[in-house]
């Protein structure tokens, strides 16, 4: 029976890495702009490019194994494509911890406004430990924030990328 199953041609790695510059590219170009990261708009530029990179995985995957491939293998696929790309953006980040020290810094300022603007229920001393706290494990945090988000990314996008894989053996 495994004599019958044709091997599986991927790409997972190139379009990993062309997609994981792609989303490094779109970062620096939103730090070099000065637009503000919290924003949904700049956030959804990243989600954006990591999922069309995915999406195209996919759809790419499909086309070269002739859309004779499974919803799990192109699934698979697509998610080892994002796991590349992750492996890119944690890259980034920690570049740009040393890189762009002021990010983290204008991070700090906005809380201090934020904490200290609407907290009312907070006394000064727990608004500087929050802060200390916050300095203290940034690195981490970012770093966590980072990994979460790139996998339900990841996850969500490789279903999409596994359709586009199967959905040309659907249609026909």
């Amino acid at each position: 029976m495994a004599d019958n199953i044709a091997p599986v041609q991927s790409q997972h790695i190139k379009v990993g890495i062309v997609t994981g510059l792609a989303v490094c590219l779109c970062f620096l170009a939103v730090y070099k702009s000065g637009i503000d990261t919290k924003y949904p708009a700049s956030q959804f530029l990243f989600a954006f490019v990591f999922a069309l990179g995915l999406a195209v995985n996919g759809f790419i995957f499909g086309k070269i194994n002739g859309y004779q491939v499974s919803f799990g293998q192109a699934f698979s696929n697509s998610f080892k494509a994002g796991l590349i790309i992750t492996l890119f953006w944690v890259a980034y980040d920690v570049i740009s911890l040393y890189a762009f020290p002021e990010i983290k810094q204008s991070q700090i300022d906005r809380m201090e406004a934020e904490k200290v603007i609407h907290s009312t229920k907070m006394t000064n001393q727990e608004i500087d430990k929050s802060i200390a706290d916050f300095k203290a494990h940034y690195h981490t945090m970012l770093l966590q924030v980072t990994v979460f988000w790139s996998l339900i990314i990841n996850a969500s996008s490789s279903v999409m990328g596994g359709m586009m894989a199967t959905m040309r053996k659907r249609i026909a």
